[in-house]
């Protein structure tokens, strides 16, 4: 069965070829009263209906006349019900928006809170900012120095013809440079 897109929801059988709110389209070549689900049973589209969510029309058991009807009529509204209900309940796109609609101001606060708190963040890194590039300086100087003393210091645990202390002992060297320049750097941007 195909949803089909109506001017307004239908009020009844108004007429009776249905020709006042019935509209035909590619699916639907002529305004049918009765359609068979699939399911062994047949809607009947002969009865008022209401606009639910803003976007389906829904039988309207509330409407005057609903009791009068026959079972197999009232049968088929429940069942055009749970149809629709169980076509579109997966229908995420749908739940996201309405989400969205019905979340309006909560989301609005959040990026309220939100800007609010990077504001506050930026400021704080702004009256800490030289500290923390001085811990960071540091730190780093403290790292480079830790690798070079273990590697020196490691590669006594080796003999002194092997690769191993070779390789540690040449490696305490390369970083003793390298520690030895950044230090130079450091030295020569204070201002």
């Amino acid at each position: 069965m195909e949803i089909v897109c109506v001017k307004s929801c239908p009020k009844g059988s108004s007429s009776e070829d249905g020709s006042d709110f019935c509209k035909t389209n590619q699916y639907h070549s002529s305004c049918v009263w009765s359609k068979d689900t699939g399911y062994g049973t047949s809607i009947e589209f002969r009865y008022p209906t209401k606009k639910i969510i803003g976007k389906y029309c829904f039988p309207d058991t509330s409407a005057e006349g609903y009791d009068s009807l026959n079972d197999a009529i009232k049968t088929s509204m429940t069942n055009y019900k749970d149809f629709l209900w169980e076509k579109n309940n997966g229908d995420t796109w749908s739940k996201y928006v309405t989400d969205v609609i019905t979340c309006w101001w909560a989301l609005l606060a959040s990026v309220g809170v939100a800007f609010g708190l990077g504001f506050v963040y930026m400021l704080i890194v702004f009256c800490c900012a030289k500290i923390l590039v001085w811990i960071i300086i540091l730190g780093l100087m403290s790292v480079l120095i830790a690798i070079t003393a273990l590697s020196f210091f490691y590669s006594n645990n080796y003999e002194t013809n092997t690769n191993e202390y070779k390789y540690l002992r040449y490696g305490s060297y390369v970083m003793m440079g390298v520690t030895g320049v950044y230090a130079v750097i450091v030295i020569c941007c204070i201002p």
